[in-house]
């Protein structure tokens, strides 16, 4: 016969349950002293039952209490490993979201007493995503060099749910832009809601870049197809300099767009 110890293991069970589940599936119902004796005594009564009862909890096996008031353990259908496979699954990823959650608020409290800034690298597209969204947990104004056009372009299917979400949450954003006609073109149609746009010559701004600063976090990605990188810098020091600096040019950047209840009067340049 086959032996399946391993791939239960792979499948989650430990070693002693993988034992007593390979041999129910092998021999049928069994009661723990013919069991303990099938498995040459490698585990004692005691521990087949702690096993078995684990078995039991876990739903791959059954517990029948026989006339003789004698307990026999029977094998669950081995499809139910899908199913433990499956609720293994959604318990990792509550796991996922609770830590989601709570890390943001823990950061700030490990900066504190390690005394150094946090640094957390992204990759791909959905580290793009992944470092927009954490910006929507900014209590203050988001402060945003970036490049509309490579946003649009390439990443329209990201920033669309981010901006929806941006204005849900009521979160504004500064923007300072590039000066290109795609820009202008883009504001003058815009209906948003929460931005506030700028622009500055498009020399002097990093192409296909974006930086933003919000709380005391600054975020870097660069918008490059299939090449794509993000990082979140936590740090109170580098952010209020970051800061400092994004005001004193958006003080002197041309006006673009703010946004008003009526749309003809957004466009300003």
């Amino acid at each position: 016969m086959e032996n399946y110890k391993n791939q239960l293991i792979n499948c989650g069970l430990t070693e002693h349950q993988a034992t007593l589940y390979e041999l129910l599936i092998k021999s049928g119902g069994l009661r723990a002293s013919t069991i303990v004796r099938k498995i040459n005594n490698s585990l004692s009564r005691p521990m087949v039952y702690a096993v078995l009862n684990e078995l039991v909890d876990i739903g791959l096996v059954e517990k029948d209490e026989l006339a003789s008031k004698v307990t026999r353990f029977t094998p669950a259908h081995p499809a139910k490993l899908q199913d433990l496979a499956a609720e293994k699954r959604l318990a990792a990823d509550s796991m996922i979201e609770a830590a989601a959650s709570v890390i943001p608020r823990m950061v700030s409290e490990f900066n504190l007493i390690s005394n150094k800034p946090s640094v957390r690298f992204f990759e791909g597209k959905e580290g793009v995503r992944a470092v927009l969204n954490d910006s929507l947990t900014a209590k203050t104004p988001i402060l945003s060099y970036t490049d509309v056009e490579a946003v649009e372009k390439n990443y329209k299917d990201v920033g669309d749910p981010y901006l929806k979400e941006r204005a849900r949450l009521g979160i504004l954003k500064k923007l300072i832009v590039d000066d290109t006609p795609f820009a202008r073109k883009l504001y003058k149609n815009s209906d948003e809601t929460h931005s506030e746009v700028r622009l500055i010559p498009v020399d002097k701004n990093p192409h296909q870049v974006s930086i933003q600063i919000y709380d005391d976090k600054v975020s870097y990605l660069t918008f490059s197809p299939g090449k794509e990188v993000a990082v979140i810098i936590q740090d109170a020091e580098i952010s209020a300099m970051q800061r400092h600096l994004f005001e004193q040019l958006y003080n002197l950047s041309a006006p673009l767009y703010t946004p008003t209840s009526d749309k003809s009067d957004n466009f300003l340049a």
